[in-house]
């Protein structure tokens, strides 16, 4: 079995952050970005710009003119709403691949990431929060820890869930006995190797256990709602792995975000509207 100290040396060494995601990043965090700096990131892409086009011209955005440029396309999904679809877009073909450990197919991790990063938005909409760009894409990240562990350790996951099962405990907290790492703390490692922005670095870590985060109360909050994202992504059925169910909710952070069951039931419908446009659109 890998030692934790060689698969922490592993994780940092591991290939460098998409480019298209270093220059989304950078302009994500630009107030003085103009579109046509956006443009440049997609256009080396013929897919993403496909994907992009298809989008504007879905029903998420409703309009009699169709669009037929990649520039036409940020304008009418909006110039950040663009980025962080870039930034996600890039990362998707990691994501997209099977994560044998987990009993992830083809497809299915970036599904639940899109999937959680969509309640992400719809929780911070209800609750009256703006500028949800970062919560959008660092949500969707919060499990690439899974992919990580995936792909340089020999995940035995039957030990793992044995453990949930005798001791009682949460999945995270079984993967720490069997691997030494469970796969936010990898996750983590692996958004500080990519010099990624804190909130990213933050919700990757404690999405499991918000309450633990000691920081700004801004990174703290988004924190919080990716919890209460992921646990809604479980239970509406988009968390496909092994693990999906073996995850516990903070009620103390639900309750503090004043999330009960009827505005969980509204925001679930909501997330499947959204949710289901995407897989029309393509995007995933």
């Amino acid at each position: 079995m890998i030692s934790r100290e060689q698969l922490i040396e592993r994780v940092r060494n591991t290939s460098s952050i998409p480019a298209a995601s270093a220059q989304a990043l950078k302009l994500l965090n630009d107030p003085d970005a103009e579109v046509g700096q956006v443009t440049k990131c997609f256009q080396y892409d013929p897919g993403m710009t496909a994907n992009i086009i298809k989008l504007a011209n879905s029903s998420l955005f409703p309009s009699v003119v169709m669009v037929k440029s990649l520039p036409e396309a940020i304008i009418r999904i909006g110039f950040r709403k663009s980025l962080q679809l870039l930034i996600g877009m890039s990362f998707s073909r990691e994501l997209g691949k099977p994560v044998s450990g987990y009993d992830l197919d083809a497809g299915r991790l970036l599904e639940s990431a899109v999937s959680g990063a969509v309640f992400a938005e719809v929780i911070a909409r209800n609750l009256g929060i703006g500028q949800t760009e970062l919560l959008f894409t660092s949500c969707m990240l919060r499990d690439v820890g899974k992919m990580v562990l995936g792909s340089m350790v020999e995940v035995d996951v039957d030990k793992i869930l044995a453990e949930v099962r005798e001791r009682g405990v949460a999945f995270e907290e079984a993967e720490r006995d069997i691997l030494g790492i469970d796969h936010s703390e990898a996750g983590a490692l692996l958004m500080e190797s990519w010099n990624m922005p804190e909130e990213f670095i933050a919700t990757v870590k404690y999405h499991h256990h918000p309450t633990e985060y000691q920081g700004s109360e801004a990174v703290a909050r988004m924190i919080k709602i990716v919890h209460i994202a992921d646990i809604l992504s479980v239970i509406s059925g988009d968390n496909y792995g092994v693990d999906g169910l073996d995850y516990r909710l903070d009620n103390s952070v639900a309750e503090e975000l004043g999330i009960n069951c009827e505005l969980s039931d509204k925001i679930i419908y909501e997330q499947k509207i959204k949710f289901d446009e995407l897989k029309k659109s393509g995007i995933i």
